[in-house]
């Protein structure tokens, strides 16, 4: 992952996360990110208040983001306003994390409006900050798009399975 400029100790939170989300948005579609979906359906934007990188099919997303800013970093599938899909793929936990390789969290957090949408999250998680130096940063966008690729791999099968078994 390389970025546009040096990242300097200087440098603003909103500078670094600029820096950081186009350098990671680009190295996604040096990996070929928009080939992991058939739907054409998906796609990437930055957004730049919520410090994100969105990559979008219509029931569910991938995100990466720095959660808590100053201890870690995740990715994860976020699903919206459906909970038999994440139910099913709740169900399936055993599974998938032993297809994943590490144990991932499995959290229903309310988003400001709750009644009238519920995320639902599945995310690995990983040390990090945004005011970590250069080097370090361009160690956490690699395990970013390393997890980003991986959920899709790991997830995408799953839900094409249940949305075939339940039409």
């Amino acid at each position: 992952m390389d970025f546009s400029r040096s990242i300097t100790e200087n440098m603003s939170r909103k500078e670094r996360y600029t820096l950081y989300f186009e350098a990671l948005r680009e190295t996604m579609r040096r990996h070929d990110w928009d080939s992991l979906y058939s739907s054409g359906t998906n796609w990437c934007r930055f957004l730049p208040k919520n410090d994100v990188v969105h990559l979008a099919v219509p029931i569910y997303s991938y995100t990466a983001r720095f959660p808590r800013g100053d201890a870690e970093v995740a990715a994860m599938l976020v699903i919206r306003d459906n909970h038999e899909l994440f139910n099913y793929l709740a169900g399936l936990k055993s599974e998938v994390e032993s297809n994943f390789g590490v144990t991932l969290d499995w959290s229903q957090r309310l988003n400001r409006a709750p009644e009238t949408d519920r995320k639902r999250q599945t995310f690995a998680s990983h040390p990090g900050s945004i005011e970590s130096p250069e080097r370090e940063l361009k160690e956490i966008g690699e395990w970013h798009i390393e997890t980003l690729i991986k959920l899709n791999e790991v997830f995408a099968p799953r839900i094409k399975s249940y949305i075939v078994e339940t039409a």
